[in-house]
């Protein structure tokens, strides 16, 4: 029951940046990540985020290191594009 509440407690103050998964031993927990949204689209598309930097003409840690912090709304168009085109390619 107090895994419910967190689980609720949590998806209302994050919904964008949290993934609840269950553990081994039947436990709940919940992971935080900021561009949230670009690191599920490109796995949904089957693209790596070491190919979007690529394609931004950077080395995957740096890409890795930008990711950290909230991207602006520009950016991330630009990084959904870079998605659109590698998943298209596959």
């Amino acid at each position: 029951m107090r895994y419910i509440r967190f689980i609720n407690t949590i998806l209302k103050l994050y919904p964008h940046r949290c993934i609840i998964t269950e553990t081994t031993n039947g436990g709940v927990k919940a992971m935080y990540s900021k561009n949230l949204d670009l690191k599920t689209e490109a796995k949904a598309a089957g693209v790596y985020l070491w190919q979007i930097a690529d394609k931004l003409g950077m080395r995957d840690n740096e890409f890795s290191r930008k990711l950290r912090k909230e991207l602006s709304a520009e950016k991330k168009a630009e990084i959904r594009a870079i998605i659109k085109e590698l998943s298209e390619v596959k």
